[in-house]
C-alpha cells in the first residue's frame, strides 16, 4: 500500500510540478516581469496579481491540511507504522479512504496524467 501511494504521488505530482515550475515566482522571474512590463504601473499590477493570486491556492492547501488533521483528531483512526512523519500521511489519507484494485488506481493516475500534460503543452505553446 506503501508503494502505490508514493508512485501516485509521484506520477500524480508531474504536472503540478512542471507548471508550477515555469511560473514560479522566483527573484529573476519577477525582475524580469519588472523589465518587460510597459509602464511602472503595469509591473505593479502584474506583480499586485501574482500576490493576490497566490493567496486562494494557499488556502486552499491549508484547508486540506487542516480537514486532513481534523479527520484523524476526530476519527481516532491509529496511523500505520510506516507514516511516522507528517509528509507520509497526506499520500495515505487518500490510499485508505478511497482505495480502488491497483491496477484502476494507476489506470486512473496515468490518465489523469495524461490529459494535464497535454493541457499544459497546450497552454504553454500559446
Amino acid at each position: 500500500m506503501h508503494d502505490l501511494a508514493q508512485r501516485q504521488g509521484e506520477v500524480g505530482g508531474l504536472p503540478y510540478h512542471r507548471a508550477v515550475y515555469r511560473h514560479a515566482p522566483d527573484q529573476v522571474a519577477i525582475a524580469q516581469r519588472y523589465l518587460v512590463a510597459k509602464s511602472d504601473r503595469d509591473a505593479i499590477k502584474g506583480v499586485a496579481l501574482g500576490a493576490l493570486l497566490c493567496v486562494p491556492a494557499w488556502v486552499f492547501f491549508m484547508l486540506i491540511g487542516t480537514l486532513v488533521w481534523a479527520y484523524y483528531q476526530l476519527s481516532h483512526e491509529v496511523l500505520p507504522a510506516f507514516v511516522d512523519k507528517p509528509d507520509k500521511i497526506f499520500p495515505y489519507f487518500p490510499e485508505s479512504l478511497m482505495s480502488p484494485p491497483a491496477f484502476v488506481s494507476e489506470l486512473m493516475g496515468l490518465t489523469l496524467y495524461l490529459h494535464i500534460d497535454k493541457l499544459i503543452n497546450d497552454i504553454l505553446a500559446d
